[in-house]
């Protein structure tokens, strides 16, 4: 199948919001569609996408396995990673089995931490004297050398998109808050780029199905980064969405909704699919 077809089965199942097309359905109709387009994707060479690693997308990665796309054939970048950890990219490698995966930089060297006397083992349990380093209220040495290398790997994931030629395709899973990927409610910059975001509340580590911890931090793509991709599916599912989903298709672009930041595309714009089930689209249908 080629892109034009695929334009065709997007443009006819839903409708046009502006320049955001839509797909309204059940969410396992949903997920078949959108694994469908990725499938399509490969024959027009468009290869290299951004797949986020919560459950807005498990359903995608499944019907891409069952479909029997060629799963070698793809390049993809997590839009985020917890701290200290690399949950979603083991995720997406679980999911997508053959793709090659990326994630930001979010863990440390095991023996630069043992060097500056951290735990290696546990990262998050030094995240206050982080934070207090990076709100200014401390000056401790060790953790100036850890801003730093994270500072580093931040540009080194906007590189590393950019020497693969960008994103082809970005998967959003969007929170009931309006947030994507780790860019949450507040002074978003729209040309933001990769950075270190801190979360309002601790949030559960899940590896392998175990909470291993909690931690205030991720590293994120920024909305800079995201509107640079060529095609952005926006996927929202059941009722506790039904807000943020109004606020992100026709509330006030503003930071207090990141989703509605989409809209906020000024020069050649990237395609935008949001793609929701009828609970989540029961204030728009």
């Amino acid at each position: 199948m080629g892109v034009n077809k695929m334009k065709e089965i997007i443009d006819n199942l839903g409708g046009v919001v502006g320049n955001w097309h839509l797909i309204v359905g059940e969410k396992s109709g949903v997920s078949r569609i959108i694994a469908y387009c990725l499938a399509a994707q490969l024959h027009v060479d468009r290869r290299t996408l951004g797949i986020a690693g919560g459950s807005s997308t498990d359903g995608i990665c499944t019907d891409l396995r069952k479909n029997g796309a060629d799963l070698t054939k793809f390049i993809v970048f997590t839009p985020d990673e917890l701290f200290g950890t690399n949950a979603q990219q083991q995720s997406i490698r679980g999911r997508l089995p053959g793709a090659t995966v990326y994630s930001p930089e979010a863990a440390f060297d095991p023996e630069t931490l043992d060097k500056l006397g951290l735990d290696s083992a546990v990262p998050y349990k030094w995240e206050n004297e982080l934070t207090d380093f990076l709100e200014g209220r401390s000056k401790d040495p060790r953790m100036k050398v850890l801003a730093g290398i994270m500072a580093a790997n931040c540009n080194n994931y906007e590189a590393l998109i950019k020497e693969k030629g960008g994103i082809d395709i970005l998967l959003l899973g969007m929170g009931e808050d309006g947030h994507v990927a780790s860019i949450m409610p507040g002074d978003v910059a729209v040309n933001g780029q990769t950075y270190l975001q801190r979360y309002p509340k601790q949030h559960e580590i899940i590896i392998g199905g175990k909470n291993i911890g909690q931690t205030w931090y991720a590293v994120t793509i920024g909305m800079g980064t995201i509107l640079q991709a060529k095609e952005i599916f926006l996927i929202a599912y059941g009722d506790k969405k039904a807000d943020a989903l109004e606020k992100a298709l026709y509330g006030p672009i503003s930071g207090s909704c990141p989703a509605s930041l989409l809209r906020s595309a000024q020069q050649s714009p990237p395609r935008i699919v949001a793609c929701f089930d009828y609970a989540a689209g029961q204030k728009i249908l």
